[in-house]
């Protein structure tokens, strides 16, 4: 009876282990991306990406890397012109550069 009983138990134990690891929820994450931005945590210079954002290899979107206090609209609309075309050249984006640069051009950002 005892054999069964820990037969049971040790069958029980490995299908629970099974779902648990199916799950991923184990092991725990060594080093996670918890932005969702596919760069991991300890190589990503831009946490708290933006869900959907397209981003370079160091996890920066265009947005993230042309923020700041802009005191001048025209080097703003520059930093998003050039950095788009980065992202042309680097496969991320194909199409979107003049509505990206359209839309720098069209904020209040340097005004």
């Amino acid at each position: 009876m005892n054999k069964i009983i820990f037969t049971f138990m040790a069958v029980l134990s490995l299908v629970l282990l099974a779902g648990i690891i199916s799950a991923g929820a184990w092991p725990p994450p060594i080093n996670p991306d918890t932005d969702n931005d596919g760069v991991l945590d300890s190589v990503d210079l831009c946490p708290n990406t933006a869900l959907g954002e397209v981003v370079n290899l160091d996890g920066c979107s265009i947005e993230q890397l042309c923020q700041g206090n802009w005191k001048n609209h025209g080097k703003y609309v520059s930093c998003v012109a050039r950095t788009s075309k980065i992202f042309i050249e680097l496969g991320l984006i194909t199409e979107e550069h003049g509505a990206i640069v359209s839309e720098a051009a069209q904020s209040e950002i340097g005004k």
